[in-house]
């Protein structure tokens, strides 16, 4: 339902809408959930802009392996959106990110 909110398929685009499924669905540990609750919580979809509360949500979806949380929260540790920036963090998120990258590439380069 998250979706169907936040693209407005099927219904009004309603951000507030789209972000009460996602958190819902955050809350039980879905990291796919997390990372677009990151997105919605840094961008401000939804509810008032908060990076702190993005980078938790980005935090959470990295923990459990989704790369585009990892990148993501690799940017909040380089450039200090919603934590202190700490370059030694933003490049351990950005190199476990970067290992997927890689191996996907290595993979669509050897089909």
């Amino acid at each position: 339902m998250g979706f169907y909110y936040g693209m407005g398929v099927g219904v009004a685009q309603d951000y507030a809408e789209s972000a009460k499924w996602y958190r819902m669905a955050a809350d039980q540990g879905n990291a796919d959930a997390e990372y677009i609750l990151g997105t919605y919580c840094a961008n401000g979809f939804g509810a008032e802009k908060d990076e702190a509360e993005a980078a938790k949500w980005y935090w959470k979806a990295a923990e459990q392996g989704n790369v585009d949380a990892q990148n993501k929260l690799g940017d909040c540790y380089a450039y200090g959106w919603g934590v202190e920036t700490n370059f030694a963090e933003a490049y351990k998120w950005y190199s476990l990110a970067a290992r997927y990258y890689g191996e996907k590439a290595r993979l669509h380069r050897n089909k």
